[in-house]
């Protein structure tokens, strides 16, 4: 059985700022089958797709991810891809 964890905080190195709302942490969620869908229906950039998971587990705009350190946004991604497994994107 898992141990991951339902919801995992991410705390940024380098803040970030969105419309003019400055944030320090994200919050993902476990996917949920929804999710799984969607990103097995993705097709094309990878990175694009694996974006846009990152920001529905975050319940945040695609925007908002855009404007995070990769070095920040890189372990938000390990989870997601550990959870998801085979299906996320690389």
């Amino acid at each position: 059985m898992s141990t991951i964890e339902r919801t995992k905080d991410f705390p940024l190195t380098y803040e970030a700022e969105y419309k003019g709302e400055k944030f320090t942490s994200l919050t993902l969620r476990r996917p949920k089958m929804s999710d799984v869908k969607k990103l097995s229906k993705a097709t094309g950039d990878t990175l694009e797709a694996s974006m846009e998971t990152v920001a529905d587990l975050a319940g945040k705009p695609i925007g908002m991810i855009d404007e995070i350190d990769p070095e920040d946004y890189a372990p938000m991604q390990k989870w997601a891809q550990d959870i998801l497994g085979k299906l996320a994107p690389k």
